[in-house]
This record gives C-alpha cells, sequence and structure tokens, in this order.
C-alpha cells in the first residue's frame, strides 16, 4: 500500500471514529491503530486509549460518552464551522464554501452537515487534490482539533485521545508541508 493510499485510509477511519457509535467501531479503531502505529507512533500511543476503551466498554457506554462528548458539550460539537466561526454568518458562508468545494469534487456529504468533523475527514480521504487536502487541515481541522482538545479538560477521556492522536498525524504533516503529497 501506498503512502497516500495508507492516508486515504486513515481519513476514512478517523472519519468513522467520529461519527455515532455502532457495530464497526471497534473493527474501525484496530484498523486505525494499525496504520497509525506506521505512520505517527505518537498518535498511535493516543489511539491506543482510545482504543481500549472501545474494547473495554458495553455498546450503551459508548453511545452514552459519545452522546455526552459531542452532543451535550457545546464546545466539544464535532462541527468545523462551528467550532472555528460559532453561531455566526461566517460559519454560514463557510458551510456554504464546503457545499461548493464538495461539488465541485463530486463529493457527497451525506446526511449530516457539510461541516461535521468526520464528512471533511472523509472529504479529505477522498480527494486527490493535494492543496485542498493541506489548506483545509492547516487552516480548518487543525484549530478545530485543538479547541476540541481544550474543551475536554479531563486528560483521560478517550474522545480527548482519539483527537489528539488525529492531530499527531496531522500536525507534522502541515509544518513540513508534506500533506498527502
Amino acid at each position: 500500500m501506498t503512502n497516500v493510499q495508507t492516508d486515504q485510509q486513515l481519513f476514512q477511519q478517523f472519519s468513522h471514529l467520529f461519527c455515532y457509535p455502532d457495530a464497526e467501531t471497534e473493527h474501525r479503531v484496530t484498523s486505525c491503530y494499525e496504520l497509525l502505529v506506521q505512520k505517527s507512533p505518537e498518535g498511535a500511543e493516543q489511539l491506543r486509549n482510545f482504543k481500549e476503551f472501545i474494547e473495554d466498554s458495553a455498546p450503551a457506554r459508548l453511545e452514552e460518552t459519545f452522546t455526552a462528548t459531542f452532543e451535550l458539550q457545546p464546545l466539544c460539537h464535532p462541527y468545523v464551522a462551528w467550532q472555528l466561526c460559532g453561531e455566526s454568518q461566517q460559519r454560514t458562508l463557510l458551510l456554504m464554501k464546503l457545499n461548493e468545494l464538495y461539488r465541485q469534487h463530486n463529493f457527497s456529504a451525506g446526511n449530516d452537515l457539510p461541516d461535521h468533523l468526520s464528512e471533511v475527514l472523509r472529504f479529505i480521504g477522498t480527494t486527490g487534490d493535494v492543496q485542498c487536502r493541506a489548506e483545509l487541515i492547516a487552516d480548518a481541522i487543525i484549530p478545530t482539533l485543538d479547541k476540541m482538545i481544550g474543551a475536554i479538560e479531563n486528560e483521560d477521556h478517550p474522545y480527548r485521545s482519539l483527537l489528539v492522536a488525529l492531530r499527531s498525524w496531522l500536525c507534522p504533516r502541515c509544518e513540513d508541508k508534506g500533506v498527502l503529497s
């Protein structure tokens, strides 16, 4: 598997992990972890914490933790435009720009808003436009992850580990200007 294919798969796996937990979640976190070990040992270490939580928790606990983290704590809503702009006109404009970008690349955002973190990650994992990926990661994903990580004060929180794992994998690529090239 090439570096680009591995990166695309990682984006797809991370995308799924930011969706409501389902029967595929444990498989997805294992697959993500195995790929991340090769790409970012630091990120894999963080993801291991999340993986252990997934493996050790009953489905009801996974659902409860997901809901409490992303749906009941407004600072942790997994919406990129909301994290960057709040409830403002700028968010509406960013949503419109994301929809336009998705149309240009023949991408369907699915059932959620186009700025849901899982949708943006899924898009990044499907587009072949290197500059588009790099800009979305540097200008949208990293600042969003920073805000979400900062909002979860408990360092042992499983979803904080997931957020930190994704950030650990992405940040060196932004600094090296080698995002999925």
